[in-house]
């Protein structure tokens, strides 16, 4: 009754736990528990963070032998859902006192067990749509790129083979996997499941992703993926606004600019930086195109600021790719550009969550929103949000992008070479 009145989350927590140690407890009992006493958790946890950013959280472990305990009872009403929360429980209990002790790289590795174990539940649990929808958003997590591509193809059974859900997290999962390992493979398979989505999908979110899988195709010259493409950003555009118009804009703008229509293309640009003013995406569109039509008059100053302004990497990077080729052109110094963009490049694999830093060189960049949440809804029960929502950017990689990276490789293998010959010789 406090739900229904006026969702008064504390006072249904005090009933919780006043009910905690009597008897047989059904599946709405636990539904409510779960579904009230996680999320205020993380609130609580989030508020003393931002007060006392450097202080332990006091009762950390207390708070998740609550939730456990909670999952455990739940067992015998959904053993599914379950072994699903007791698994995001165990995992995040394992990784946010590292984070929070500014171990990141002990964290993120036990974030990277996340992939396996999602498998497993997944293999335990075959028909659960908890359980896919963890084996999908996990692909973002692994550092193996075959394992990110077992993950993203799992056979869906045939009870789901027609969930649109499942299918668009399948699909979008296949083409995040395939920009950032660069997979060949993996893109032919994201353009079998999109073509092929259930008439259920979202008409936008289906449109979305055939549009950027064939802006894909048609930067390599397929001229029919690119005119659909180019249909498919435009009649976005009409019926977007803010931040969603620039996204649709920007990639409208760089299929014109696939079609040789340069002049076109910057009209296009113009109007999504000033559909979503705080984004760069679309100024760093500009940048690279007014490149391309050999006029350099103000682009030192424009990718210099970029980096600090942008909140996608892929971009970030660019622009400093940007900043060296200028250099090369005379604009510049070449030897300290080349230096930032190492420095850079180095940093942002030090902070990347994913399992490699997405470069954009198959001219797509991904900003990406991983939505994890556990609710109560009085009109649906247990709530459990477990999906990446990505925003794809088309944009112009840098032209000494590839030589970068292949200059780092190189490096990277000589100085291990070197270390090696520096070894003693064993006694």
């Amino acid at each position: 009754m406090a739900i229904h009145r006026q969702f008064d989350l504390e006072g249904v927590i005090r009933h919780v736990r006043a009910a905690r140690k009597l008897a047989n407890h059904d599946r709405l009992y636990y539904e409510v528990a779960l579904g009230t006493i996680s999320p205020l958790m993380f609130t609580e946890v989030a508020a003393q963070l931002a007060q006392a950013p450097d202080a332990p959280v006091p009762d950390l472990d207390a708070r998740f032998d609550e939730l456990l305990e909670l999952t455990r009872g739940f067992r015998v009403h959904d053993p599914a859902r379950a072994a699903l929360l007791e698994l995001l429980f165990t995992v995040t209990r394992e990784a946010m006192p590292k984070f929070l002790g500014k171990q990141r790289g002990a964290g993120l590795a036990a974030l990277r067990k996340l992939p396996d174990k999602a498998m497993a539940l997944m293999r335990k649990f075959p028909e659960s749509r908890d359980a896919w929808r963890l084996v999908f958003s996990s692909t973002r997590l692994t550092d193996d790129p075959r394992k990110a591509r077992l993950l993203a193809n799992a056979p869906l059974p045939a009870a789901l083979q027609q969930d649109p859900d499942l299918r668009v997290q399948q699909v979008r999962a296949q083409l995040d996997a395939a920009l950032l390992w660069e997979d060949g493979d993996l893109l032919l398979a994201a353009m079998k499941s999109g073509m092929t989505l259930p008439e259920t999908v979202d008409a936008d979110t289906a449109l979305t992703i055939r549009a950027t899988l064939d802006a894909v195709a048609g930067r390599e010259g397929d001229k029919a993926s690119l005119e659909r493409a180019g249909q498919a950003f435009a009649a976005l555009a009409e019926r977007k606004t803010g931040k969603e118009l620039a996204l649709a804009l920007n990639n409208a703008a760089m299929v014109t600019a696939y079609a040789g229509d340069l002049p076109a293309a910057m009209a296009m640009l113009e109007r999504a930086a000033q559909a979503a003013p705080e984004g760069v995406s679309a100024a760093y569109n500009m940048g690279a195109l007014a490149y391309r039509m050999n006029t350099r008059e103000g682009l030192a100053e424009l990718f210099g600021k970029i980096p600090g302004a942008s909140g996608i990497v892929g971009v970030r990077l660019n622009a400093r790719a940007f900043l060296v080729t200028l250099a090369e052109a005379g604009q510049g110094d070449v030897a300290v550009t080349r230096e930032e963009f190492a420095a850079a490049l180095a940093g942002e694999e030090v902070d990347e969550f994913r399992g490699r830093v997405p470069l954009g060189r198959w001219g797509v960049v991904e900003q990406g929103e991983f939505k994890v949440s556990l609710g109560y809804a009085t009109n649906g029960g247990l709530t459990v949000l477990d999906e990446v929502v990505p925003h794809w950017w088309l944009v112009v990689p840098a032209p000494a992008l590839d030589s970068l990276l292949a200059a780092r490789t190189k490096g990277n293998k000589g100085a291990k070479k070197a270390e090696k010959r520096a070894k003693p010789a064993k006694p």
